[in-house]
């Protein structure tokens, strides 16, 4: 479990990462410690609810990396007829 220090303002942050380098929040960063303080490990039910959110994570990251071709159709149509909005019907 990495920690990383960053300065900020002149005061020390501490931001924990876990095994594929995402920075944890505090309470994920707590839940880790612990886990490896007692030697145990998430149970099968939290385990698959954290990949099905990383999952869900990265799929919305891959729909809003690039525009869409519903706002450059948008676009278009604004500049066909001048106007700065479109009526949706």
């Amino acid at each position: 479990m990495p920690l990383a220090s960053h300065l900020e303002h002149g005061s020390r942050v501490l931001r924990t990462r876990d095994e594929k380098g995402r920075v944890l929040s505090t309470k994920e960063a707590f839940r880790q410690q612990c886990y490896a303080f007692h030697g145990m490990q998430p149970g099968k039910k939290k385990q698959e609810k954290r990949q099905k959110e990383l999952a869900m994570q990265r799929a919305s990251q891959k729909r809003g990396a690039k525009p869409g071709v519903s706002m450059k159709a948008l676009s278009t149509q604004q500049r066909r007829s001048g106007q700065a909005f479109l009526t949706l019907s």
